[in-house]
């Protein structure tokens, strides 16, 4: 009869523990001081101009986390990628051979608030020193590209060099923040503003609405989470158009009593408004779908979904990316 107790007990313990659930829809962090996870990134990305495939490339990195102190505040992390720059031109300049670098991989310690997930690094300058070095070392690699390829080469590092050139920025450290970053209702969207959104870096933009929801996957256990961010540009066009007639009317003002002369601002103001926005039409959207178990306290996937499109003067450029993390924990 104790051994079967026993027995018992030994199975009932092994189930908890086997069993521990982690919060799947809330904003709380689950991490643990000496959590570690890979991530494996494919990043794929398609250009087209009026149709016609003009730019595609295809990345794979990989990157490791670990988890180095908590405290009531934050967390510190150990984040260690491979060196991105390289990586990016190595991919789209088959000459440069990236084991010979000697910048292959390299680190920072970032600083995660629990409250606003958002990070920091706390060891920039090392991090600025290295990115800097990559780049004088694949600038020097200038006589293996061929001589129809320098300047394209030349103008990739460039911006490259300047992409790379924060330590407190990573946009998969990002996608990962974005499952802490919302709350998850099963089956029942919420609806936000985010003003920060802002795909074209436009002048007066009222950012994006970003819808949040969660769907139970085939099994009880997982949660596939979404966070999608749509636009309005229309409305942004119609903005655009009453500041023009607000300012067409300020300046019209400045002649009192010459009707002639206002009516020619204003009216001359406000149609060349009416062409610009008649010959531009942007597009963009935004999907994240992230995978998450009840007895794992990271996500196991994110799958990001990007679209823009510009159409102006009779051409269209549209610029489809894709985004597949998967974590090992």
């Amino acid at each position: 009869m104790k051994n079967i107790l026993v027995i018992s007990l030994i199975i009932s313990l092994f189930y908890n523990c086997q069993s521990q659930n982690y919060p799947v829809t809330s904003s709380e962090i689950s991490w643990e001081k000496g959590d570690q996870v890979q991530l494996n990134l494919v990043l794929s990305q398609a250009k087209t101009v009026n149709g016609i495939e003009d730019e595609k490339y295809f990345i794979k990195r990989s990157f490791e986390i670990e988890v180095l102190e908590e405290n009531d505040s934050s967390f510190v992390l150990n984040f260690e990628e491979e060196n991105p720059m390289l990586v990016n031109i190595s991919a789209k300049f088959s000459s440069i051979n990236p084991d010979k670098s000697s910048y292959q991989r390299f680190a920072r310690k970032l600083v995660i608030n629990k409250d606003s997930k958002e990070f920091n690094c706390i060891n920039s300058e090392e991090y600025a020193e290295i990115i800097q070095k990559s780049y004088e070392e694949l600038k020097m690699s200038l006589d293996l590209i061929p001589d129809s390829q320098k300047t394209e080469f030349l103008d990739e590092l460039e911006g490259q060099n300047k992409n790379y050139k924060s330590a407190d920025e990573s946009e998969v450290l990002d996608l990962v923040l974005a499952r802490y970053r919302h709350d998850f209702k099963v089956d029942d969207p919420t609806v936000k503003i985010d003003s920060s959104a802002n795909p074209f870096n436009l002048q007066r933009f009222p950012g994006g609405k970003v819808t949040t929801y969660a769907i139970k996957g085939e099994s009880s256990r997982n949660y596939n989470l979404h966070v999608n961010t749509s636009y309005d540009f229309e409305s942004y066009k119609g903005m655009l158009s009453n500041l023009t007639s607000g300012l067409s009317n300020a300046m019209s003002g400045l002649m009192p009593g010459d009707e002639a002369a206002e009516n020619d601002i204003g009216g001359m103001m406000n149609q060349m408004m009416s062409q610009l926005m008649a010959q531009i039409d942007f597009d963009a959207s935004n999907e994240i779908v992230i995978t998450q178990s009840n007895h794992k306290k990271w996500p196991t996937e994110i799958m990001a979904l990007n679209a823009i499109s510009i159409k102006q003067a009779g051409k269209t450029e549209k610029v489809n990316g894709s985004a597949l993390i998967e974590i090992n924990q």
